[in-house]
């Protein structure tokens, strides 16, 4: 590397104050003596500030010849020269930002001759110096953005030309909308600073008299109080039973609580579904406690869905020991048996625990195939509690049947036992049958009557408001770029030399790009060429002339945006975010409705995108912790938990630092040491807020809440209730704030909150029988115990078994022994030495990247296969506990991401996409016999699909605003995995019928396929979750096949889309009932018709009335070519 040349006198000054600041940040952190305001400034600038502005001087001298390598990128040593110059470019680009926002403003006045210096070395990204540079100076000059003027003046020895075309590079458009909407985000959303203890009634109020309100509460909704009735204790119930429950508060038992207690000391299988907070756990915990009192030997098993809830509840059964049994036998009575506990602990576990707490995974992986080393457990099992029973649905609820059943068969035939049955349950319109398919035994003791106390709940609806000033900023830069336009046209005609009539680079005709763009081909091109046009015939090649406005074509930029006509970026759909975008039409060779700026994965107008929901939820969340409110904001994905934590934190920070420290991030991916810490923060009272997944979602009993946020629909009325029942425990009146995303669900809930509120709890559904699990668990059950699939066993997996056992002789899996005295009974002859490791009841891919920081060389997280790339790739920044980090490098093969502490004022988020590719294919029903010849009778085809995730760049975004200002490649691995799919051809013609009624093709292809997957689940028992289609993406320009399809989400299959095909024709007139019946008028439609709760696009691409049309024409084509369904 050359030597630098000297600084400037200003630049070296500025160096000089960084070193001093870099020395009194190393004493003052050794001292621990640093006050916030200087801390906060020392942490942005050193050492990361000092380390990148030492990049940024060493790499000027040689910055010339780097590029020059770098374009050679047909050799090892060129590619390599141009990654460094790309990860230079990024972080010079972003570090310096962040330096010179608190600079002093005279040494600000040298950086623009310095980055221009920069960039005629190719150095520097062509549009930061006109958009960041602007920004910068804006904030730290305290000057209106409209007086900032930082233009670069072209290279030397180069005509007008050049400069006039970096200028180009970044509109007055992106400038005016970015200022507008950081500004009007930090202006508007302040904390009151007033820390006053309030009521969450009080809080309301408190609200409407904010000076950041907006109307944004849209309604208001009081859910009334339940009176109590109580009952004595059971007369049989022991009174150290009794002393222990009445020294944890309960001197006496609600209504239904004495009906379970009873019904379970007499052996019968109990089912108890109440609301939430109604004291589920005590029907459980009173008669496994009195038979450890009355058999020293018996046990119980406490089944949960989640660590998270085991460790809550392992706290409460210990108390519950120590006052049954005495303090000493407390610790060896209850033992918390799951994948984080010790090896070295799970022998004394084993060997003397009494209660246990596990889960279904650990049942069967270590419980079951170790049947013999826990016979002590299984011999003398009393009762079996299965907790959050609701949670288990779908496949995953399959799974967990299954095992259960193989748990039952083991005591019952090994131990000639079978425990009684507790199931506990959130509000299930169907709690018997449930139960009974769940443990596959029966009957049930329903207990359903709530009889629990309730405070009343206020629930709020929650709009964001409309950003405004977009469309008057939007006019005002519409006749600033025009101008700028033609002063860069006049300069062209006067500077261009007339060189002959030869062709332009990259001019295309309109029928051509269109073309291009409709099929994919056409991608970026960073040069935006004026359309072919007729009157411009017999001019040389590059003379330009005439107006520009309006001949601007849309470009398809990297995530899946465009730049449109009004130079407005985009970027799309990126794990659970939703972002600022701009879309185009897809339909057609024109633009008409797509050609103004989009916002947000579900393609909102910009004139119509509101502010920011995750900056107004973090606003919600600081000023309950604020007024002292315990409160946790419920968010659907780990990024949107940081991302409130982080806006949160800024929040609270100039309000008192002190606050910062009292909020929190539960999520998925943290190591157990953190989660335990974080549990026990939550149990103490020490947080005051927190934000939370579907992890803190079930029945973990932190305290006394007062609020709970929802950031958007969670995808279940279930979930949403089972989520507003954290708060309001221990009859304490709460509140529930429903904050809306602007996409279709939201607003429609919004517009309909009856529908939100008075919504039906979905169904659970649960399939034993379900071929491909049952083929999976009979191996299972095969290794543990010989299989009598003809006699004993069919008890426990139905007469469903015979079959899937003959297909298990038939692979080669299970086989006879000669010597054994029953011919049918089958053994395990497989190759896997344990066969249920072969099996995962999750669908979790077992492969982790793991997290390090290496500043402190520290596991930071792990995170899933299938869950990584959305989080960690070379670029992001990785959020962990509202600390930022930058991921400098991600190794594939070892599956390591090192990050290292950065502070930015920005966020990354990835851009994929995911195709789903059919391969081969049968038809669904057989053939018949139509006037001497073979016809199908229906067009379905059933075959093996591949799918495949991809992710193909990344898109930064500011912070609070949500504009996106950068965007880079990726190259990642693609994720892929094979499953089953079924699908049907729509008619061609219905394409042409659809464009004669002007209605869109391609959302209602895509309403159609949610309509279907709408009606699947009342005629196939399957979970929402279980099946998917191909869903659209507003700003995806790609071919879109002619079909409606369904296809199993889990890798390899479970049958489900196979049953769909055996169906589909019937399916599709049951769902164009669906559709047309429903009374909704918007041509979004509505959750109950085509509106799809799992759709991973938002339901942003949809069309109620074509979709009405498609299914018609689908149907017709079905009957005219293939006669009527039977029957009909």
């Amino acid at each position: 590397m050359g030597e630098r040349g000297a600084l400037p006198p200003d630049l070296d000054e500025l160096e000089r104050a960084m070193e001093t600041w870099l020395d009194a940040w190393e004493s003052s952190k050794e001292d621990g003596q640093i006050q916030s305001a200087d801390q906060r400034r020392l942490e942005l600038l050193c050492p990361k500030g000092m380390e990148q502005w030492k990049h940024l001087r060493d790499h000027e001298s040689n910055g010339a010849n780097c590029h020059r390598k770098g374009e050679a990128k047909t050799t090892e040593e060129g590619r390599e020269w141009h990654r460094k110059m790309q990860m230079i470019r990024r972080m010079c680009r972003r570090e310096l930002h962040a330096i010179a926002w608190d600079a002093q403003r005279t040494h600000l006045e040298a950086l623009p001759k310095r980055m221009r210096k920069m960039e005629s070395k190719a150095l520097w990204h062509p549009s930061f110096q006109k958009q960041a540079l602007e920004i910068t100076i804006q904030h730290a000059s305290k000057v209106q953005h409209q007086t900032v003027d930082v233009r670069p003046a072209p290279k030397r020895g180069c005509t007008g030309e050049k400069g006039t075309k970096k200028q180009r590079r970044t509109t007055a458009f992106t400038r005016n909308m970015q200022a507008t909407a950081e500004e009007q985000s930090r202006a508007r959303l302040r904390l009151c600073g007033n820390r006053i203890e309030i009521k969450p009634v009080d809080f309301v109020e408190h609200l409407r008299n904010h000076a950041c309100y907006a109307n944004q509460i849209t309604h208001e909704r009081t859910l009334p109080k339940r009176s109590p009735s109580y009952a004595p204790f059971p007369p049989t119930l022991s009174s150290a039973v009794q002393q222990a429950a009445k020294g944890r508060g309960a001197t006496s038992l609600y209504s239904h609580q004495e009906k379970a207690v009873s019904a379970a000391m007499n052996g019968k299988h109990v089912v108890v579904s109440t609301a939430t907070a109604s004291g589920k756990s005590v029907c459980a915990h009173l008669p496994i406690f009195q038979a450890l009192v009355q058999d020293p030997n018996s046990c119980a098993l406490y089944i949960f869905p989640t660590k998270a809830l085991a460790q809550d509840q392992a706290q409460s059964l210990k108390e519950m020991a120590a006052a049954v049994l005495g303090p000493t036998a407390s610790q060896q009575t209850v033992a918390v048996f799951d994948g984080d506990t010790p090896m070295d602990a799970r022998g004394d576990i084993i060997n003397s625990a009494r209660v246990w707490i596990t889960n279904p995974d650990m049942i069967h992986i270590t419980v079951l195939p170790n049947y013999k080393r826990f016979a002590r457990l299984l011999r003398n099992l009393k009762y079996v509690v299965i907790d959050e029973a609701h949670a288990y649905g779908g496949i995953f609820g399959s799974h967990v049947s299954l095992v259960l059943r193989r748990l039952c068969r083991i005591c019952k035939r090994m131990h000639e036992a079978l425990p009684t049955m507790i199931v506990l349950s959130a509000t299930l319109p169907n709690p018997a049958a449930h139960a009974a398919v769940l443990t596959g035994v029966s009957p049930y003791k329903v207990v359903a009557q709530d009889s629990s106390p309730c405070g009343s709940k206020l629930f709020l609806l929650w709009n964001p408001p409309l950003v405004k000033g977009i469309a008057e900023a939007r006019a005002r830069a519409e006749g600033q770029r025009r101008a700028e336009q033609e002063a860069q046209r006049q300069a062209k005609r006067d500077s261009r030399t007339v060189r002959g009539a030869g062709a332009r680079l990259g001019a295309v005709s309109d029928e051509q790009f269109l073309e291009e763009l409709a099929i994919g081909v056409r991608h970026c091109n960073p040069i935006v060429s004026p359309p072919h046009d007729s009157s411009r015939e017999g001019r040389p090649a590059g003379a330009m002339g005439g107006s520009m406005a309006n001949q601007i074509r849309p470009l398809r930029v990297l995530g899946r945006g465009v730049t449109s006509v009004n130079g407005a970026t985009s970027s799309g759909k990126s794990d659970g975010i939703k972002t600022g975008a701009s879309a185009l039409d897809r339909e057609g060779r024109q633009f008409p409705d797509w050609r103004q700026a989009r916002h947000g994965a579900a393609g909102t107008r910009t004139e119509d995108h509101r502010v920011s929901p995750i900056v107004e939820t973090a606003f919600l969340l600081a000023e309950c912790v604020q007024h002292g409110l315990r409160t946790i904001a419920f968010c659907a994905t780990r990024k949107l938990c940081e991302l409130v934590l982080s806006y949160a934190t800024d929040f609270l920070r100039d309000v008192e630092e002190a606050l910062v420290h009292r909020i929190s991030v539960y999520r998925g991916g943290y190591s157990a040491e953190e989660r335990r810490m974080v549990e026990a923060r939550l149990f103490r009272g020490d947080l005051l807020g927190v934000a939370a997944t579907n992890a803190l979602e079930l029945g973990v009993d932190i305290g006394s809440l007062d609020v709970t946020l929802h950031l958007g629909f969670p995808g279940s009325y279930a979930s949403f209730k089972q989520q507003a029942g954290r708060a309001g425990r221990r009859e304490q009146t709460s509140l529930g704030i429903f904050v809306a995303w602007d996409g279709p669900l939201d607003q429609y809930f919004v517009r309909h909150p009856d529908r939100l509120f008075g919504g039906v709890v979905e169904d659970l559904c649960v399939d034993p029988t379900n071929q491909v699990l049952l083929e999976q668990h009979l191996m299972c059950a095969a290794g543990e115990i010989p299989l009598e699939a003809y006699g004993v066993d069919v008890e426990y997996f139905t007469i469903a078994a015979q079959q899937a056992s003959e297909k298990l002789v038939v692979k080669g899996i299970l086989g006879r022994h000669p010597k054994h005295p029953l011919a049918q009974c089958l053994h395990y002859i497989g190759g896997e030495e344990m066969p249920a490791r072969q099996v995962s009841l999750r669908e979790i891919n077992c492969a982790r990247y793991v997290v390090i920081d290496e500043g402190r060389n520290k596991v930071l997280e792990e995170i899933e296969e299938q869950k990584a790339f959305f989080q960690i790739y070379e670029g992001a920044i990785y959020m962990h506990q509202g600390r930022t980090y930058f991921c400098h490098r991600l190794d594939l093969d070892h599956r390591i991401a090192y990050v290292r502490p950065h502070k930015v004022d920005y966020y990354t988020s990835v851009a994929d996409y995911t195709d789903i590719q059919v391969v081969g294919g049968t038809l669904a029903f057989p053939e018949r016999r139509a006037e001497g010849r073979a016809v199908p009778s229906s067009s379905v085809v059933s075959a093996r699909a591949i799918v495949t995730q991809r992710w193909f760049g990344y898109n930064s975004f500011r912070k609070g605003s949500g504009i996106c200002f950068d965007s880079a490649e990726l190259f990642l691995p693609d994720l892929q995995y094979e499953t089953i799919a079924s699908y049907i051809r729509v008619p061609h013609w219905s394409r042409q019928k659809l464009r004669e009624e002007g209605l869109p093709w391609r959302e209602g292809l895509h309403g159609a396929c949610h309509a279907l997957l709408n009606i699947v689940p009342l005629h196939v028992m399957c979970g929402r979750n279980d099946l998917g289609t191909q869903c659209d993406n507003p700003y995806d320009t790609r071919y879109r096949p002619e079909r409606i399809l369904v296809f199993d989400k889990h890798p390899g299959g479970v049958g489900l889309s196979t049953r769909v095909g055996s169906m589909f024709q019937e399916l599709l007139e049951r769902a164009l009932e669906l559709v047309s019946e429903c009374p909704c008028i918007g041509e979004a439609g509505c959750p109950a018709c085509i509106q799809y709760t799992g759709c991973v696009e938002y339901n942003s691409v949809i069309h109620k009335g074509a979709s009405i049309r498609i299914l018609e024409c689908t149907v017709q084509e079905e009957k005219d070519v293939h006669g009527p369904l039977d029957g009909d």
